[in-house]
């Protein structure tokens, strides 16, 4: 489906899925996995499934503070080129 919120009046398809105890939902912008470092590279999604996996244990706070301390870390002194968005649900 189209971007969310790009044009008004746009249908989407609805989706549903039940997710079971000790399960979570982790939705972000394009901005974290496009976020890029001095030579050009991108954070990447492989990145970002590792970080998010390292620490099951963390609550949806602090693995949000861990991820953006690793993007801060990867992209160091390369200016943000786009908006970085996340938000984890954890039952």
């Amino acid at each position: 489906d189209l971007v969310l919120a790009v044009m008004g009046n746009q249908s989407y398809t609805e989706y549903t899925c039940q997710l079971s105890p000790g399960a979570g939902l982790f939705l972000y912008t394009d901005g974290v996995t496009e976020a890029q470092n001095s030579e050009g590279c991108f954070y990447g999604e492989a990145r970002l499934i590792q970080r998010i996996n390292a620490d099951k244990s963390l609550t949806s706070k602090a693995l949000l503070s861990a991820i953006s301390a690793d993007i801060d870390a990867f992209a160091a002194s390369a200016p943000q080129a786009d908006d970085i968005t996340m938000l984890n649900i954890k039952l």
